[in-house]
């Protein structure tokens, strides 16, 4: 807010302590009386009409009192507000008054001076607090904070906005497309790592069974990333079923979480199962026609996709296999971890579209039609299991389905 160094006559009259702060005089003292008249008057039933002229006039002698007291009220209230938006300017205003109004003035200068003081704590010191930055995925209330995107009516980025402002706005379009798709939390509502950050960081899978698993969701997936395997677990958290499989990588060896799309990596947390495409579904059902047309790309080596061991081989059609269970990255961990990297300047530039890379989607656990790549660090990000095995998880795969990914 920008106040005016110019005083305004209606705050230089409700600061000018003359009329507010004179002895009262002879006639105050007489309305105050017959204002006190006029209340014994009301409590008294008076039935002469030689006194009811002198009710009439009470009242407006009381009226005016009134009024008078409103005036005072609001000078008063004027003359704090004033002080409290700038002490100084209050000072300056004091500084021409003859030594006894001063002094007068010099104690509630102070007591205006306080309350600023109190003021500005109050409505800075929360600020202060809730903009800490969290220390890690960890934090449960700063994992979705961004800087401030601005929609334009078209849902279009706004003109002026930076490309990490442009890059959160695709993310927001992108998780609201999740969001519809489902009935239960994915995206940024999908707190189950915050939630169980300790049993996760201990690797209790006991512990995440007992919180992430119920008489409806009776199992659960869990995959080790370094281990290069995948189990299917039960309530009492003891994995029942395990199958190599085959994990993301990058350069560092893919034992980070994702962070961007292209960068090979697998996530790490706990999701969801998020959709489900079955090429023993139904010819006519959406789940067969998705896979059949995922299956139905042509993936290249020069778009990196290629054979495992065989750099220049094109891996070619049918990449998906026979199954594919969608999970729902990124959570709200990825999506936080994704805000820093942005605000550091350390997601790499989509040179096609001239802005950060995105966040990544389509990840899942599917089959494959490269064998050789099962049990390997190598792939864009998905886990992959072998044809023969991937059908295996049928009957016990739902929407929902909690995954549990481990480093």
């Amino acid at each position: 807010m920008k106040f005016s160094k110019e005083i305004p006559n209606f705050l230089t009259a409700a600061m000018d302590p003359a009329p507010g702060h004179r002895k009262r005089s002879e006639h105050d003292h007489g309305q105050q009386h017959l204002n006190w008249a006029v209340l014994g008057s009301k409590r008294s039933n008076m039935s002469s009409k030689k006194e009811a002229p002198k009710l009439k006039g009470a009242h407006r002698g009381r009226e005016k009192l009134s009024n008078e007291s409103q005036i005072k009220s609001c000078q008063s209230n004027l003359q704090l507000l004033f002080g409290l938006l700038s002490p100084s300017l209050l000072q300056r205003r004091i500084d021409p008054l003859p030594a006894h109004q001063k002094q007068r003035f010099a104690s509630k200068l102070i007591s205006y001076r306080l309350r600023g003081a109190i003021l500005s704590l109050i409505l800075i010191l929360p600020g202060a607090i809730f903009a800490e930055e969290p220390s890690g995925p960890s934090a449960t209330e700063n994992e979705n904070r961004s800087e401030a995107v601005v929609d334009s009516p078209e849902g279009s980025p706004a003109p002026g906005q930076s490309p990490e402002q442009k890059a959160i706005l695709e993310l927001d379009k992108q998780l609201k497309e999740m969001e519809e798709s489902v009935d239960f939390p994915v995206g940024s509502s999908n707190r189950l790592l915050t939630e169980n950050r300790a049993a996760y960081d201990r690797r209790d899978l006991p512990a995440l069974a007992q919180s992430l698993l119920s008489r409806k969701q009776l199992y659960g997936i869990v995959i080790w990333k370094s281990k290069h395997k995948l189990s299917v677990f039960d309530q009492r958290g003891i994995e029942i079923l395990s199958f190599d499989a085959g994990i993301g990588g990058d350069a560092q060896g893919g034992q980070k979480p994702k962070q961007y799309e292209y960068d090979g990596r697998t996530p790490e947390g706990i999701y969801r199962i998020f959709r489900f495409y079955s090429l023993e579904a139904p010819k006519q059902s959406d789940s067969y026609k998705e896979l059949e047309r995922l299956n139905g790309y042509y993936l290249t080596a020069k778009l990196g996709y290629s054979l495992f061991g065989k750099p220049g081989k094109d891996a070619g059609k049918n990449v998906f296999g026979p199954r594919f269970y969608g999970i729902d990255y990124p959570a709200a961990s990825d999506i936080w971890r994704y805000k820093v990297a942005l605000k550091e300047g350390k997601v790499p530039l989509d040179k096609k579209r001239k802005l950060p890379m995105r966040i990544g989607s389509g990840i899942a656990i599917h089959g494959t039609n490269d064998p050789a790549s099962i049990g390997q660090t190598f792939g864009s990000g998905c886990i992959r299991l072998k044809n023969e095995e991937i059908v295996k998880l049928d009957p016990f795969m739902n929407q929902g389905m909690p995954v549990i990914i481990f480093p």
